[in-house]
């Protein structure tokens, strides 16, 4: 049976009666009635050259008889509602020429992210990705870069979990989601999810934005200035406008094909205020831009599914619509993003999204959602320190001084061991010397990650150390005075005569 609802301003909307055994619904028994919802744009969006693709969807009631509307395919979904989404708000809105411009930048820019996203992602799919590879540079305690609360219970009692347990968990949990073969990514992430559920946390939602990002998309180390990242922008928007009139078997192949070289082409862009930029801070530039992006694509989505649900006003009861704003309409707890944004994304958080799929206001599965960002955003930190320090260790290996030419010949030269010792003296320097002064990410108030710009800076009188976060690419300087630095680098190397004796030899210039 075939019925129809006409929405009228909203759109037009088809329902056929059907089953979970003929819409491949494997979770519900097979006689289970399902309906097949389609949507489609009201006729006057679709003049203004919209695809008329429906948007589908199956209905089923749960125990309560209020109507729950799926999306058939999430990703599809979200792909329908962009285009459908920019016309809503152009029409509500009335937006001039130049806002739909930098609207369907932002739109391109999130396609840029999305398709890059696996690489774009700090991955924990084995137990390998646990372990710290230098255990030379840690403590026989901390081997690994699970979270020490991870294990315990919200009273703080219990103790915390290894990777073994950490597996055993995840293992019996995916078990029980239905997985019979499940691999150690979906171990991890059910163990996450197990542990994350025995502590959930309360969790304010303006600090949800940048631990939802790091899930999604962990922000990549390094940074650029306010003026570069202006001009970066401005030269996205310059390319974008150049191939504006380009048919889409065109446009795709120079914007996201498999030869596509973006980054390299802003970069090497030339203007009058700048000349070629470093790709790397391209990249930075353009994943800060997408991320931001995917506040307006959650806007677009929030907008379709606002008109999918007023067309389905007369079959949805006061808990199905409450229901349905729930997952498909932008949410502070989820980082102003919408549940249906986080479906086909990070393998760490789909265990939980389709526990809140079922039950979007569960006050502990909000929470476990809240620690099991904490727990990530843990991991992510451990792992960068580790590989930092990793990659300290590496560099120091190559070298052998401070310098090719020693400014005595008689000075013995700076062991590699030492110069290493050195640095994580003065970045411990640099962290007592913020925290004295109150210093932390302006943007969440955690400590920032410390390293230095030069360890000799040409004035010898002052070290700076530039501090980071990765939730913003703001970056902060801390300036050592030389006497602290020295004092701090002397009980961890015995060269602190050398250090001196270099730093009095280089040629003194005005800063």
């Amino acid at each position: 049976m075939v019925s129809r609802l006409d929405g009228g301003y909203f759109g037009r909307v088809t329902v056929q009666e059907s089953t979970a055994d003929a819409v491949g619904l494997t979770r519900l028994a097979p006689a289970t009635p399902v309906q097949r919802i389609c949507w489609q744009v009201p006729a006057r969006l679709a003049r203004s050259g919209l695809p008329m693709n429906s948007l589908e969807f199956l209905g089923v009631r749960d125990h309560f008889g209020n109507l729950r509307i799926m999306p058939k395919d999430a990703g599809e979904l979200i792909n329908y509602s962009i285009p459908i989404g920019v016309e809503i708000l152009r029409e509500a809105k009335s937006l001039r020429g130049d806002e739909i411009f930098s609207l369907r930048a932002h739109v391109l820019a999130y396609r840029w992210l999305r398709a890059r996203g696996a690489k774009l992602r700090r991955s924990f799919s084995s137990p390998a990705d646990l372990r710290l590879q230098r255990p030379d540079l840690v403590t026989a305690d901390h081997r690994d870069v699970l979270p020490t609360d991870l294990g315990l219970d919200n009273r703080g009692r219990g103790r915390k979990w290894n990777i073994v347990e950490l597996m055993k968990h995840g293992r019996e949990a995916a078990a029980e989601a239905g997985i019979e073969r499940p691999n150690n990514a979906q171990i991890i992430a059910h163990g996450l999810v197990v542990a994350a559920l025995r502590n959930p946390l309360d969790s304010a939602p303006e600090s949800s934005r940048s631990l939802v990002r790091m899930a999604l998309f962990a922000a990549p180390e390094g940074n650029a200035t306010d003026d570069v990242r202006e001009e970066i922008r401005s030269r996205f928007c310059e390319a974008i406008e150049e191939h504006a009139n380009d048919t889409r078997e065109k446009f795709d192949p120079w914007y996201s094909g498999a030869h596509s070289n973006l980054p390299k082409s802003l970069a090497n862009r030339k203007t009058e205020r700048f000349g070629k930029l470093s790709i790397d801070e391209v990249k930075r530039v353009l994943q800060d831009l997408g991320w931001e992006s995917h506040q307006t694509i959650a806007n677009c989505v929030h907008a379709t599914m606002r008109w999918v649900e007023n067309s389905l006003a007369d079959a949805l009861s006061p808990g199905a619509r409450g229901w349905f704003e729930d997952v498909y309409l932008c949410q502070p707890q989820y980082g102003d993003l919408s549940l249906v944004m986080l479906m086909d994304r990070a393998v760490l958080l789909k265990p939980i999204v389709l526990r809140l799929w079922e039950s979007p206001n569960d006050p502990a599965l909000l929470g476990a959602f809240c620690r099991l960002l904490h727990f990530y955003e843990s991991m992510v930190d451990t792992r960068r320190a580790a590989d930092r320090e990793s990659k300290k260790a590496q560099l120091g290996d190559r070298m052998t001084t401070f310098n090719e030419k020693p400014c005595d010949r008689n000075e013995k030269p700076v062991a590699a061991a030492d110069r290493l010792r050195a640095i994580s003296a003065v970045v411990k320097c640099a962290r007592k010397i913020a925290k004295t002064k109150g210093i932390s990410c302006a943007n969440c108030g955690r400590e920032l990650d410390f390293q230095p710009a030069n360890l000799v800076l040409e004035d010898a009188n002052l070290i700076e150390c530039y501090g980071t976060c990765a939730c913003t690419s703001r970056k902060q300087v801390i300036e050592i005075p030389w006497e602290e630095a020295i004092a701090a680098v002397e009980p961890a190397s015995h060269h602190g005569d050398a250090l001196a004796a270099h730093t009095k030899a280089r040629t003194h210039r005005p800063r």
